[in-house]
């Protein structure tokens, strides 16, 4: 990546990574009924794993070089495989008594998300340390996600309809709903 403050989830930075991406997105991840040491472990281990959907993760370091912020984006092409790969790899740690009801509520969780348009690329995480919010660094993730969006279609991303800072921060940057179904969670996009 262009910045020097970006680097791909390391050995020294997946912990951080997987925390963060924990704590954001623990609605999805408590799902599997596991323990969170378990979960974090799990999404650590899809840093490294071919296909995952946070296979792309970089992570933002400050001055003093110590994790600060996270992005993971792919294209939308690869998004439902990626998902798939991902939900798999978390299902074989849950009880088998209790894959069932596990695979029922992944499935709607997900239908609560409007289809991105496949010629995009799109933002699966972008995630600043809540202490550090308001200092520029999601207009820098953002910049970075364009970068590596740029041979696409446009842009996108989910989020839920009830995060208005984040909505707010996000339409700043140019991003518009281009779905307007009723369903919790926005699609945003920007060409």
């Amino acid at each position: 990546m262009e910045s020097q403050l970006f680097c791909p989830v390391s050995l020294e930075t997946k912990d951080f990574a997987s925390n963060l991406i924990y704590e954001v997105f623990n609605e999805y991840y408590d799902l599997f009924g596991l323990s969170k040491p378990k979960v974090k472990n799990l999404i650590s281990d899809q840093f490294t794993m071919e296909g995952s959907e946070i296979q792309s993760t970089f992570v933002l370091l400050d001055k003093k070089k110590s994790p600060c912020a996270v992005l993971s984006s792919l294209p939308v092409s690869e998004l439902k495989t990626a998902q798939i790969k991902s939900a798999i790899h978390m299902i074989r740690h849950v009880e088998k008594k209790n894959k069932e009801g596990v695979l029922k509520s992944i499935k709607d969780f997900s239908a609560k998300f409007p289809v991105p348009p496949p010629n995009y690329f799109y933002l699966s995480r972008l995630i600043v340390l809540a202490n550090l919010r308001g200092k520029n660094l999601g207009e820098i993730l953002l910049k970075e996600f364009s970068v590596l969006g740029q041979n696409y279609a446009g842009l996108c991303l989910h989020v839920h309809k009830k995060r208005e800072s984040a909505l707010r921060f996000y339409h700043k940057n140019g991003y518009t709903p281009i779905s307007n179904k009723n369903m919790p969670y926005y699609l945003l996009a920007k060409n």
